[in-house]
């Protein structure tokens, strides 16, 4: 998707896509470096239409995604403007949702 230069279908597809009920987490690491590429390739100014985009599901995935990298200290300022986007899309049930699974 991104090769193609729809950085939207990409983002979409990697949250389509998430290993979810994988063990390995060496899958689970690659993956989330693909979702790091896919969403760091968003400009700061996209970022909120490239989340209004998202369904429910992707956008909880998302935000999941958004807490990983925070945790491992990557791209934080990028990923709170993430973070803010995809509440604005999700609200507060897609943290409660991330908080939860």
């Amino acid at each position: 998707e991104m090769q193609a230069g729809n950085i939207a279908g990409a983002v979409a597809a990697a949250m389509d896509y998430a290993p979810l009920h994988s063990k390995d987490e060496d899958v689970k690491a690659q993956h989330a470096q693909l979702v790091y590429k896919a969403m760091g390739a968003v400009p700061d100014a996209k970022i909120s239409t490239v989340a209004k985009t998202l369904s429910t599901p992707q956008c909880d995935m998302a935000m999941k995604y958004v807490y990983r990298a925070m945790a491992e200290t990557h791209e934080c300022s990028s990923m709170l403007k993430w973070h803010a986007a995809l509440l604005k899309q999700g609200g507060l049930g897609s943290i409660s949702r991330v908080v939860a699974s």
